[in-house]
């Protein structure tokens, strides 16, 4: 049944005794339950109480009005413009509290209405039955309509700051990034809650689903060891969130974070940890360069360190000249099949661990077949590998990334 729909079948009686009872019992008996059972801290604060008051008293006059037929559910107004609902999502009231008062409320107006019913009764002025029972229908209306009138602007409102508020902490996180901040660097860190002494850890969440990063990012600070975070939107897709310490990042520390965000539907990147204010902008250039070479190339784990691809971040700002080096460091090796992908793939393992034995453990082979693959691929090095073995290691990173001759 609609708000238009609703017509109250009130008696002679109900619509005289309701248009001659003061409100002042009602309002005072209504604010003294509400302050006992929900906001009694609350009850030294004028600025609040008066809002409070107000609201309660619109509401019990509306509701003595509705019971003597001077008004209509469809006609009720928000109790005081709203104004105690406003200042509740501005100093945090959650909407839950809210909806007990008004419950607490009607019980208490219920109970005085009973009182002075029984009254009448007594009086021969009518039924008790009267009394009650197209009464309780009006005051059942009454709280629905009021309550999804507050409700539904407390969310509105509610929505609206936190959007202006995600939107300031934007623009200050933006200006301390690119480093021309409009206020003092102690007022940034008292609004955004985060301090840029210390060493900072900057990571690049990628994820199509908002709820699934803050899921990753939620108490990540205490599960590392980190003294807080602070999370931002970058993008439709990424995050960046940073993690501050009071010291260094150790490798236990960095372990850690790596272990802490597991969802296979979060892509992370990690910058380096760096110090201080500087740090807290370059540690998140370095996330963000580590995400923007994750969506070019595939091949990468869900968890992946600046420092792991450094080098080819540095190689590949000009990728023309990068596949040159590497077709010119690697010669026939760059070329395709099966044996000379394992041959590349085995001495870039070598290369990088200096040990046949180790090479050996980590592809389960013989040390005899490492040592055979390497041999293979020096074969086809257009230089001696003993002479340029940096440069060497450096084009097989870049031809693992690369894939195939362009």
């Amino acid at each position: 049944m609609t708000v238009q729909e609703i017509r109250l079948e009130l008696s002679p009686a109900v619509r005289a005794l309701a248009a001659r009872s003061d409100p002042a019992p009602f309002i005072e008996s209504t604010v003294a339950a509400i302050l006992a059972e929900v906001w009694g801290h609350h009850a030294s604060n004028p600025a609040l109480m008066g809002p409070l008051r107000a609201s309660v008293t619109d509401n019990v006059t509306s509701i003595l009005s509705l019971f003597a037929g001077r008004l209509r559910i469809e006609d009720i107004s928000p109790p005081a413009n709203f104004a105690f609902t406003d200042l509740a999502v501005q100093v945090g009231i959650p909407v839950s509290e809210i909806e007990s008062a008004y419950w607490i409320g009607m019980v208490r107006f219920w109970r005085r209405w009973l009182v002075i019913a029984g009254e009448a009764e007594a009086l021969g002025e009518g039924s008790m039955y009267e009394f009650v029972g197209a009464p309780t229908e009006a005051l059942m209306h009454h709280l629905r309509h009021v309550t999804k009138m507050v409700v539904d602007h407390y969310e509105a409102l509610a929505e609206t700051m936190r959007r202006t508020q995600g939107d300031r902490r934007r623009m200050l996180i933006t200006q301390v990034v690119e480093g021309e901040p409009a206020f003092p660097l102690d007022d940034i860190e008292r609004e955004l809650n985060y301090r840029f002494a210390g060493t900072h850890l900057g990571l690049a969440l990628q994820a199509t689903e908002r709820a699934r990063v803050e899921q990753a990012v939620c108490n990540l600070a205490e599960r590392v060891g980190a003294q807080s975070s602070l999370l931002t939107v970058h993008g439709a897709d990424m995050w960046v969130c940073w993690l501050r310490f009071p010291g260094s990042v150790t490798p236990d520390c960095r372990v850690a974070v790596a272990k802490a965000i597991q969802d296979p539907h979060v892509l992370v990147t990690a910058g380096e940890p760096a110090a201080g204010v500087g740090g807290f902008r370059r540690t998140r250039s370095d996330a963000l360069a580590a995400a923007a070479l994750r969506r070019r190339f595939e091949g990468f784990d869900q968890f992946l360190w600046f420092r792991d691809v450094s080098l080819e971040l540095c190689l590949l700002a000009d990728e023309h000249a990068a596949r040159r080096f590497v077709e010119d460091e690697l010669g026939r090796l760059n070329t395709s099949g099966e044996r000379v992908e394992r041959a590349r793939e085995t001495l870039l393992a070598w290369l990088s661990c200096g040990s046949s034995s180790a090479v050996a453990s980590r592809f389960f082979l013989h040390e005899n077949t490492v040592r055979m693959r390497v041999s293979q691929a020096q074969e086809l090095l257009p230089s001696e590998l003993s002479g340029r073995r940096a440069e060497v290691l450096a084009a097989l990173r870049l031809r693992a990334l690369l894939g195939e001759p362009a």
